[in-house]
């Protein structure tokens, strides 16, 4: 927004936190619209492997709920259910305002003041106990040419001393789709095999729990030696991988960090260092944890998290054979 709109813009807020009437109808064409969302989300593919290894991980807590809820629960949700939400979580307590941009402190704090002041401060205790990771394997069949596979391990939260190891990891995994000698790249040597489609890896951070997930698109004939190449890669990676590899890992980190994201990316960041450290993180702080990293440490701190723990492996469209899963751990041996 410009920055004569700010007035405005926190008195629109200030009226939706604190005045909003979620009458029935509005209520209805959300859902409405929520359900017609998700019933494309939930036809592509790998949008819903992620929320499918999301549920399984974290079985049994409310992480593993669906973000944007299921077509069964959308209906069910009342008026009231959302009243309750939001005057037990919308409170002065759980406010953080982040702003970047062509702004000025002052006013920022100026414009709280004026229209946020109404803000309940009671804070209800609602402390999320972490949950524990569950290793399960899922298969679900669809009309679909090719097979589909995610593979879920558990990683570091956004706080925890080991995120810088597993953002290394995620971008050695996501190596595997840079041009390179294979003999230099272990996943990209892994899963030199005919039939892979497409392979993405991406690091899902939260306050309490984290996810390394790799979500893989292959023929279904290869599909077995896909998912036995990924297994035995990340069974064994700690006695594939080089320093070189881990130093071209730590400078695609590097250039993340330096990289110029958009304004209210900015916001967003700061607004979780805030809840998460209670403090604006500088980007050389978080670049000075990788500048040791080696192959050996990075082995080392992160073995516990990938060597010893069972994925969660979900599969999706065109399975070949019912046994499919199990054809992955023939094929990592």
């Amino acid at each position: 927004m410009t920055k004569e709109h700010l007035d405005k813009s926190f008195k629109l807020i200030s009226e939706l936190l604190q005045e909003s009437t979620f009458t029935e109808s509005s209520l209805d064409t959300t859902k409405t619209r929520i359900l017609q969302e998700n019933d494309e989300l939930f036809t592509n593919p790998r949008y819903l492997l992620s929320e499918i290894v999301h549920k399984f991980a974290f079985k049994n807590n409310p992480m593993g709920n669906y973000i944007r809820g299921s077509q069964e629960t959308i209906p069910l949700i009342t008026r009231s259910e959302i009243a309750e939400f939001v005057n037990d979580n919308y409170t002065s307590n759980n406010l953080i305002i982040s702003a970047s941009g062509n702004i000025d402190h002052n006013n920022i704090v100026d414009l709280a003041e004026k229209y946020l002041w109404r803000l309940p401060g009671h804070e209800k205790d609602q402390k999320i106990t972490p949950p524990a990771f569950n290793s399960v394997s899922v298969m679900q069949e669809a009309e679909e040419k090719n097979t589909f596979i995610a593979f879920a391990y558990p990683a570091a939260s956004y706080s925890h001393p080991n995120l810088t190891n597993f953002n290394v990891l995620q971008h050695l995994l996501s190596m595997g789709n840079i041009p390179s000698r294979k003999e230099d790249n272990f996943f990209q040597a892994a899963m030199d095999i005919r039939g892979l489609v497409s392979h993405d890896s991406y690091l899902a951070t939260y306050q309490n729990c984290g996810l390394l997930i790799q979500l893989i698109e292959c023929t279904s004939d290869s599909a077995p030696f896909v998912g036995g190449a990924v297994l035995r890669s990340m069974g064994h990676f700690g006695k594939n991988v080089s320093d070189s590899e881990i130093s071209r890992a730590k400078s695609l980190f590097f250039n993340d960090l330096l990289r110029n994201d958009s304004l209210s990316h900015v916001s967003q960041t700061n607004a979780n260092q805030l809840k998460n450290f209670s403090r604006k993180v500088p980007n050389s702080e978080f670049g000075s944890t990788a500048l040791d990293l080696t192959a050996s440490t990075l082995v080392t701190n992160i073995s516990e998290w990938v060597n010893t723990i069972y994925p969660v492996i979900a599969v999706y469209g065109n399975i070949p054979n019912e046994d499919l899963i199990e054809k992955f751990y023939q094929h990592s041996e």
